[in-house]
């Protein structure tokens, strides 16, 4: 079974629906500061690098909904500042689009409009 490299991952997804570019998707790799390890394996990928591969993952279907579970995670703090700057350039562009996402640390409290905390079964807003 071959191994694919994050190029290959991303290049796979992006043609099943055909919704991003070649230049869309490698602008997104610069974005996210891969460029330099984009063609390595992914299996050698650290928990950071893997991290930003999967946000770019989402990002390049443009969705209206953008929902990331813990997408700060994993990220260092140029990246996690980066990410954050891009996700608010994202959301900007359209004030339809929706950004959903989950967290455990608190200082990503800063980042959100509305927080919903789930306790027991049950979801307060906070």
């Amino acid at each position: 079974m071959k191994t694919w490299t994050g190029l290959e991952n991303l290049q796979y997804l992006a043609n099943i629906k055909k919704v991003c570019s070649d230049k869309e998707l490698m602008d997104l790799i610069k974005v996210f500061d891969l460029e330099n390890v984009i063609e390595k394996k992914y299996k050698t990928y650290s928990l950071g690098m893997q991290q930003k591969l999967r946000i770019i993952q989402a990002l390049m279907d443009n969705p209206k909904y953008l929902i990331l579970d813990e997408p700060f995670e994993a990220l260092d703090k140029k990246i996690k500042l980066i990410t954050r700057n891009y996700l608010d350039m994202y959301l900007s562009k359209d004030p339809n689009r929706k950004l959903i996402y989950t967290s455990h640390d608190e200082t990503d409290d800063d980042f959100t409009d509305c927080i919903l905390e789930i306790n027991d079964r049950t979801i307060d807003m906070i």
